[in-house]
């Protein structure tokens, strides 16, 4: 939870399959929520293929409404070197996206660094200090929602 809206990520997986949520949340400007349900293949896991969704409530700039879009997704990831993960997919809108994420990129001892960049112009970059093994400060500027500080737990 940070002053600038809510974000939330969640996975389960077991040696082969994977199932991931993530949602970006902010009363103003409109929530989005992007799922997968996905396969690796290889012993070392750098490449799967995954089918998904993707739910946006977001406000419309010209009306000053909410507009709702649902997608259905599906495309590859595979993690490059220094773990950047690289994500293609294709929508069945045929809108085709690739996205570039370092997650957890250790600055110290207890700050880490987060950010992503995709094809549709969105990008986030963000900073935690470690607290404690669950807790963390955190603070992030994610461009739609601008910056924003707060707390983070992570299970």
């Amino acid at each position: 939870a940070q002053s600038n809206g809510v974000f939330g990520h969640g996975r389960v997986m077991n040696n082969y399959y994977y199932g991931e949520a993530e949602f970006h949340f902010n009363p103003k400007h409109g929530a989005e929520i992007e799922g997968r349900f996905g396969r690796y293949f290889g012993k070392e896991q750098f490449f799967s293929a995954y089918l998904g969704f993707d739910l946006e409530r977001k406000k419309d700039r010209t009306l000053s409404a909410f507009r709702n879009e649902i997608v259905g997704t599906g495309g590859f990831q595979y993690v490059l070197p220094m773990f950047v993960k690289a994500d293609v997919r294709l929508d069945t809108q045929g809108k085709f996206r690739l996205q570039l994420e370092r997650e957890d990129l250790a600055l110290s001892r207890r700050l880490r660094f987060d950010g992503y960049w995709n094809t549709d112009k969105e990008y986030e970059l963000g900073l935690r200090y470690i607290l404690t093994n669950r807790w963390q400060v955190s603070a992030n500027y994610y461009n739609e929602y601008g910056f924003g500080a707060g707390v983070t737990y992570q299970y």
